[in-house]
């Protein structure tokens, strides 16, 4: 039996286009896709299919312009995430979010992937696997 993320890149390769995202909750593989004529098939490989209101092509293209965008607006991002469940989440500082949002808004995201700014608590930093 293959283990889930060999499943996710079988039906990935399997779903081509209608392939928008996966993710793994409460120990099984959810798949989502633009086309629900593929859940049959997606079952049968033992994965939960859910239905996406955007393709993977769209996903990377609003991230894209996500990242452009605010680069042109000068933000300073502290983070910056796709998921075929939320869209985009992006995380600026505190004083940079407004700028950010107004800027998306005046360039015209494309497509419908969901765009969030958010107010960044920080920048990420690493675990240290030497601290208690």
């Amino acid at each position: 039996m293959p283990d889930l993320v060999e499943t996710n890149e079988i039906l990935k390769a399997f779903l081509g286009a209608v392939y928008t995202d996966a993710w793994v909750a409460d120990g099984r593989l959810h798949v989502a896709v633009t086309d629900t004529s593929f859940f049959e098939a997606i079952r049968a490989a033992g994965a939960v299919p859910v239905e996406a209101a955007f393709s993977a092509a769209d996903l990377q293209a609003a991230l894209r312009f996500v990242r452009e965008t605010g680069a042109a607006a000068g933000t300073e991002f502290h983070s910056l995430s796709s998921s075929g469940q939320t869209g985009i989440t992006a995380r600026v500082p505190a004083d940079q979010v407004e700028r950010l949002r107004s800027a998306l808004a005046t360039a015209g995201p494309p497509g419908k992937v969901p765009i969030t700014v958010a107010v960044s608590t920080g920048v990420g930093t690493p675990l240290d696997p030497n601290s208690a």
